[in-house]
């Protein structure tokens, strides 16, 4: 990428109508899902079909917040603890318009992480009531060290540039496909407002994808073979763990929520929970979180490195070509 192309990113950046905007959200249609159904874990389970029309959509609303928590969190954990140490990163210093552009990238994740917690505290008030900022998403104290470490990678071991740009490829394809299929398989048509929602937060991210493919030429490409082998199997690591599903993760907690919900659903509770930890085997779920059509930029990035040969092993959805 040449420097042109970052001014030229800057540029876009001052214009009104490639920012992502607060859209005013007003009251939420609950009686419309908020997901495509196959973006939920439960959906790739026989037990999806036994739930009844009422339960399959709440478990969707419920999911979706779960999902906006997931954003929620690269556009403030990661930030915090990653993408703000890495504009003092030597290489980032040493080039003033990719430096400006991650600065601004970084203001603009402050202001997604907002515009979606205002939309979740509008699709589940009563938990949101007491002022917290994630119902689901709540990270163990393991989890808090590790990303606090990532202040470390920013300076040696930058290998979350990768993680970063393979997430906001993904949710780059979630807005999509929000946008493409409003009507979903089974539960009608998708609730406007948080298309919308989604629908801006692609305007912002179709910049911020070119900034993360720079700094991942900048800051990794072009370290030595050492480096790159240890960068890379930090960052297998990291994919492995996070497309885990376990028994006390946010999945869980999403049925857990649900069962709350609707008591009836009791004696299947342990059942769902099972099904959805079972998923970290499953091909096809797998394959739905990260793959080829959804992160074509990462994937084909992935591609080119031999360090990655091996990455199939980790991330279930890639197909090295």
């Amino acid at each position: 990428m040449t420097d042109g192309a970052l001014r030229a990113i800057l540029k876009k950046s001052g214009e009104p109508a490639q920012q992502t905007q607060p859209t005013g959200i007003g009251e939420i249609d609950f009686s419309r899902p908020f997901l495509p159904e196959d973006r939920t874990q439960l959906y790739y389970s026989p037990l999806y079909r036994r739930l009844s029309d009422q339960q399959r959509l709440r478990y969707n609303q419920l999911f979706a917040v779960r999902v906006n928590e997931y954003i929620m969190t690269l556009e403030s954990d990661i930030v915090d603890h990653f993408l703000r140490p890495l504009c003092r990163n030597r290489h980032v210093r040493r080039r003033e318009d990719l430096r400006r552009c991650l600065e601004t990238m970084i203001g603009e994740e402050v202001r997604h992480y907002a515009i979606f917690l205002d939309l979740n505290r509008r699709c589940l008030p009563d938990a949101f009531a007491d002022g917290r900022e994630r119902y689901f998403t709540r990270q163990p104290p393991t989890m808090r060290m590790a990303i606090r470490a990532l202040r470390l990678a920013a300076r040696i071991l930058p290998f979350p540039i990768w993680y970063v740009m393979a997430m906001e490829e993904e949710a780059m394809d979630l807005a999509r496909a929000m946008v493409k299929q409003p009507v979903t398989e089974t539960l009608g048509e998708l609730e406007p407002q948080f298309v919308a929602v989604h629908r801006e937060h692609l305007k912002d991210e179709a910049r911020h994808i070119i900034i993360d493919q720079h700094l991942a030429e900048v800051c990794l490409a072009r370290q030595g073979a050492t480096a790159r082998r240890a960068n890379a199997m930090l960052f297998k690591t990291m994919m492995g763990f996070s497309t885990r599903v376990g028994p006390n993760g946010p999945g869980a907690r999403v049925i857990r929520h649900l069962v709350r919900e609707h008591p009836e659903l009791k004696p299947l509770e342990s059942e769902m929970i099972d099904a959805i930890l079972s998923l970290s085997g499953s091909d096809v779920y797998q394959s739905s979180l990260f793959n080829r059509k959804g992160a074509p930029l990462s994937f084909g990035l992935f591609d080119s490195m031999p360090e990655f040969e091996d990455l199939g092993r980790y991330l279930m959805g890639y197909d090295r070509h």
